[in-house]
C-alpha cells in the first residue's frame, strides 16, 4: 500500500506522459459539472476522451438497463466528442463501447466524478456511478469509478450549494489521472485484472497531504436515506411516503466509510459479485439438495 501512495503521491506531482483513450461516462448527466470538470482536466493532461453520459440525471439507478429489444433510445452528439443517451449509465456504456466507439475500444472507461459519495456495500451497489464502471468490467474494458463527498452543512450555501465539493472536481479529476499512471508504472500486464473496477472515494476540500487509503467496502452506509410518513396523508388506502434522512450506520475501523470520514481517498477494488458461494448451515437440508460426489 505504502508504494502505491509514493507512486500516487509522485504522479500528482509530475506531468502526466501517458496518453489514454479514455470513454468518460457518469450517472449526474453529461453536463453535469464533475463529468464536464473531467472531460476537460483529462483532455488537457494529453488523454483522448470520449464523453458518452446519460441525457438527464440518474442518480441511484445502480446497474438498470433499456430491456425493450427491438426499441430506439435517442443518442445525440451534444460537442466535439460529447454524446447523450437517453437511458441509464449503464445504457451509456453499451453505446460508448458497442457504438459510438466500436471498433476502436478504449483503454479504460472512467465514471464520474459524481456528485456525492459512493461508499459501503449498499451505496456501491444502488449507485449508476459505480455500476457504469462494472458494466465496462463485465465487456472486458478496465473501469474506474471516481466520486467526490458532499459535506451535507453546504446544501443551502449561496450562490451554489456544496461548494467545497464543486472546488473538489478538477483535483479529483487529476488524482484519476494519477493513478492511471500508477497502475501503467505497476508494470502489470494491464491496467487492472479482468472484470475488476475501482471505486474511488474523494472528500470534498480533500488535499493530497491527507492521503489516500486502500479499503474494503463498509457493512455500515454512509448515508442513511429511508422512506417515511410525512406530514402528507397516508393510511390504509396509500398516500404519499417522504424520502427521509437520518443517522448513518457506525463503520468498522479501517473500511471506507470510517477512512473516508476521516478525510482520507479511499480506493476499493470491486468485480461486482452477488453471490455468496459458502457454506451455509441447514441450507443443503432445507432445499433437500444433494451435490454430486
Amino acid at each position: 500500500m505504502k508504494k502505491l501512495i509514493i507512486t500516487l503521491f509522485a504522479s500528482l506531482l509530475a506531468t502526466p506522459a501517458l496518453a489514454l483513450d479514455i470513454l468518460l461516462v457518469n450517472d449526474d448527466g453529461w453536463d453535469a459539472p464533475g463529468i464536464q470538470s473531467a472531460f476537460r482536466v483529462l483532455s488537457e493532461s494529453g488523454h483522448r476522451v470520449t464523453l458518452v453520459a446519460p441525457l438527464k440525471n440518474q442518480s441511484g439507478r445502480g446497474g438498470a438497463m433499456n430491456t425493450r429489444v427491438g426499441s430506439y433510445v435517442a443518442v445525440k452528439r451534444e460537442g466535439e466528442r460529447m454524446w447523450s443517451v437517453d437511458g441509464t449509465p449503464t445504457d451509456a456504456v453499451r453505446a460508448g463501447l458497442q457504438v459510438i466507439l466500436g471498433e476502436n475500444p478504449p483503454d479504460v472507461v472512467i465514471s464520474g466524478s459524481n456528485f456525492g459519495q459512493n461508499l459501503g456495500r449498499a451505496g456501491a451497489h444502488h449507485s449508476g456511478t459505480v455500476n457504469a464502471a462494472l458494466q465496462a468490467a463485465f465487456l472486458g474494458v478496465p473501469a474506474v469509478a471516481i466520486s467526490v463527498g458532499v459535506q451535507f452543512q453546504e446544501h443551502d450555501q449561496k450562490p451554489h450549494p456544496f461548494p467545497s465539493t464543486l472546488a473538489t472536481f478538477d483535483p479529483a479529476a487529476r488524482l484519476v489521472s494519477a493513478v492511471l499512471e500508477g497502475l501503467e508504472a505497476s508494470g502489470q500486464p494491464a491496467l487492472l485484472p479482468p472484470g475488476v473496477a475501482l471505486n474511488i472515494n474523494v472528500p470534498a476540500a480533500w488535499v493530497v497531504e491527507r492521503g489516500i487509503r486502500l479499503a474494503p467496502l463498509s457493512a455500515a452506509a454512509s448515508v442513511d436515506m429511508h422512506w417515511e410518513v410525512g406530514d402528507r396523508p397516508f393510511g390504509e388506502d396509500g398516500g404519499e411516503l417522504r424520502i427521509g434522512f437520518g443517522k448513518a450506520g457506525t463503520p468498522v475501523p479501517g473500511d471506507d466509510v470510517s477512512l473516508f470520514q476521516a478525510g482520507f481517498v479511499t480506493v476499493t477494488p470491486i468485480n461486482g459479485s452477488a453471490d455468496t458461494w459458502q457454506p451455509i448451515p441447514g441450507l443443503a437440508e432445507a432445499l433437500d439438495y444433494s451435490p454430486d460426489p
